[in-house]
């Protein structure tokens, strides 16, 4: 049904006094969820208020009647698009730039600059090292969504003011599975939003511990990720 907005003002006092419940006194944001019927909830600490439906793709917010002479109750809005996720797994990428057969000190930087491919939006979930020379050493992931100054190989790992406004993320792999010749590290449950604005991140490795690593055997990495690409 068609509607004029502009015949009184309590119809803008009541789209602001419903959107006004998005955020409590204390300027906290309440939470919205879409229940099993499609109906559209705001909650907060004391409340649970019933906003609207969703319906054939059309989100209708529904307003209290508060003063009986604006005959307005639903707002219709564009056909909303429907935004899937999907896991998106990067291939292993070796760390560029280590140095093989000198020893490391902790907080060094552990390799070079390098890039992982990426969707341009998503969620961190999963960060993986094959520790192929066996040292079980934890080993920082510092990702940054542009290019950035990296430190020297197999120096005290320092980051300048400006880069680091770029930075996305630091994944610390503290967990490692032995397999006998090498090790694997995982660190999952990470739930780091991120956006690469170029489709990759790029990285520098940083060492808490003093891993000596054998020319054959430099470690890769790769990511797990949810993707809204």
């Amino acid at each position: 049904m068609a509607t004029s907005v502009s015949s009184s003002g309590g119809f803008v006092a009541r789209i602001k006094r419903a959107l006004g419940e998005l955020k409590g006194k204390d300027g906290t944001l309440s939470r919205l969820y879409v229940d099993g019927e499609g109906r559209l909830h705001v909650v907060d600490k004391a409340s649970d208020i019933i906003l609207g439906a969703i319906k054939d793709g059309k989100l209708s917010i529904s307003l209290d009647e508060v003063n009986t002479d604006v005959p307005v109750s639903v707002l219709n809005f564009p056909t909303i698009q429907e935004v899937r996720a999907k896991v998106a797994s990067t291939p292993f990428v070796e760390i560029q730039g280590i140095v093989t057969g000198a020893a490391y000190a902790s907080g060094d930087a552990f390799g070079s600059k390098f890039s992982i491919d990426v969707p341009k939006i998503g969620v961190l979930q999963t960060a993986i090292m094959l520790d192929l020379d066996d040292e079980g050493i934890e080993t920082e992931l510092w990702l940054f969504r542009n290019d950035f100054t990296a430190t020297t190989d197999n120096a005290a790992f320092a980051v300048s003011d400006a880069d680091l406004l770029l930075l996305e993320a630091v994944i610390g792999i503290t967990n490692f599975a032995n397999a006998g010749n090498n090790q694997v590290g995982i660190n999952n449950g990470l739930n780091l939003p991120y956006t690469a604005p170029e489709g990759k991140l790029l990285c520098q490795c940083v060492t808490r511990g003093v891993p000596n690593i054998a020319a054959i055997n430099i470690p890769r990495v790769a990511l797990r990720i949810i993707s809204y690409e």
